[in-house]
């Protein structure tokens, strides 16, 4: 199968302008005739929602990022294990523990680990690492698996993140001899002003897969699923604008999306695992760069599209205008690996959401307790909360709260970066 040549385009084909009607013998007869008014009336009906609107393209670019890493421990690995297993042992009934190594970054020891191999789960503010009982690769598994986390693929170079992750392998004693990527997953966020439904997509949709499922809200479409649970490509299409309100980062993403309103924006979004990679000859960072254009195309064009029904012959129908965007952003995929990020992670969830739901409670608050005056309010609340942190240990839980919310001190990281940015400078005038 020839994944980079895509399906024939035929959006350059129109149908004869009105002038040219009043023969009509272009339409052959009446059976013709009546075929075609009514796959224009489908149309009509259909292009109600979205296809009379403009679709605007926000963002573009890698959401989720699996890498095997191929890591050899040597003589460090049997005392390693112990650790690993004590500090296991320890997590247990815990959302993880606090580990501050003194050569290295801060993360989280969770008690839970990633089937069927891995058995050690460790969390940093960039990523989760996944370690198996192995001193070495065994065959063609990789014996750590990392998943590189949204907010950090969008604010660093992916060079450098990788070069951190590397960093933090040493740091444990490890020596990375291959990295292969395993699962991607690639995004476009438009902003689409009359959103999307599910006859719309339906009656519009052209895909490899005849698998679909949907989530709605009331009548309204949030998801729509393409693909098996277990197929090596997904696709979703969503309501990205009204899933960032339930998490509460809406600030993260009005910062990405460069506006602050954030109705009826939608993500089409692909999963794509290991085998496809593989048939993509995508077996380093390097391919990955290279050729993730053309899988965006191969995504976009052959395995799933938006079409008007205006032809018996589904490769013959014309891409929607919109969808015509969504295949267009492949372009820009190379440009955003490589494309600068400032070196500091947002949080996954909004202090100003917090804020606001103190703000709420302070008065609910003062009001059972009979107290009108807000300096007593918050003396009150704060005397109260002090006595329930006192079996806690408060700074260890802030920096594990931290973590989990990606978040990281610039100082940290640029130290980090620098670091590594010296090594590699180093090694080339060494070998050079």
């Amino acid at each position: 199968m020839r994944y980079f040549d895509g399906v024939r385009s035929t959006s350059d084909k129109r149908l004869p302008d009105t002038e040219t009607l009043e023969g009509v013998d272009w339409l052959g007869d009446s059976n013709t005739v009546k075929h075609f008014l009514c796959m224009a009336e489908s149309v009509t009906r259909h292009a109600q929602i979205s296809q009379h609107t403009e679709w605007e393209l926000l963002n573009c670019g890698i959401d989720t990022l699996d890498l095997g890493f191929y890591v050899s421990w040597g003589d460090v690995w049997e005392d390693l294990k112990d650790i690993f297993d004590d500090r296991k042992e320890r997590a247990k009934g815990t959302d993880g523990i606090l580990i501050e190594p003194q050569n290295g970054r801060n993360h989280l020891f969770l008690p839970s680990g990633k089937a069927p191999n891995y058995r050690y789960h460790l969390q940093y503010p960039e990523y989760h690492v996944y370690i198996a009982i192995s001193a070495n690769p065994r065959l063609k598994t990789p014996n750590i698996y990392i998943s590189c986390l949204s907010e950090a693929l969008q604010q660093f170079y992916l060079k450098d993140l990788v070069h951190l992750i590397e960093e933090d392998i040493r740091s444990m004693g490890g020596s990375v001899n291959n990295i292969k990527p395993s699962r991607l997953d690639l995004c476009a966020d438009f902003r689409i002003p009359d959103g999307l439904t599910v006859d719309f997509i339906k009656s519009h949709m052209i895909s490899r897969s005849n698998e679909t499922s949907q989530y709605l809200k009331g009548d309204a479409l949030e998801t729509f699923y393409i693909g098996g649970t277990k197929a090596d490509i997904k696709a979703r299409i969503y309501d990205k604008g009204k899933e960032i309100q339930i998490k509460h980062t809406e600030d993260r993403w009005k910062a990405v999306w460069k506006t602050d309103d954030i109705e009826n924006i939608w993500r089409i979004e692909f999963q794509i695992r290991r085998p496809i990679l593989k048939q993509f000859h995508i077996n380093t960072l390097e391919n990955l760069t290279e050729k993730i254009a053309s899988l965006w195309k191969y995504l976009t064009k052959d395995w799933l599209s938006l079409r008007h029904p205006d032809n018996e012959n589904q490769t013959r129908r014309k891409v929607i205008a919109g969808w015509r965007k969504v295949q267009n952003c492949g372009v820009l995929f190379g440009k955003y690996i490589e494309m600068n990020r400032q070196y500091r992670l947002k949080p996954k969830a909004d202090s100003e959401w917090y804020k606001a739901r103190i703000r709420s409670h302070v008065i609910k608050i003062a009001a059972i307790h009979g107290i009108t005056d807000i300096g007593r309010a918050f003396q009150r609340i704060f005397d109260d909360c002090l006595l329930g942190y006192r079996n806690i240990n408060f700074s260890e839980e802030v920096k594990k709260t931290a973590i989990k919310l990606g978040i990281t001190t610039n100082d940290e990281v640029k130290q980090q970066i620098n670091v590594i940015g010296q090594k590699i400078k180093e090694t080339e005038e060494r070998i050079h």
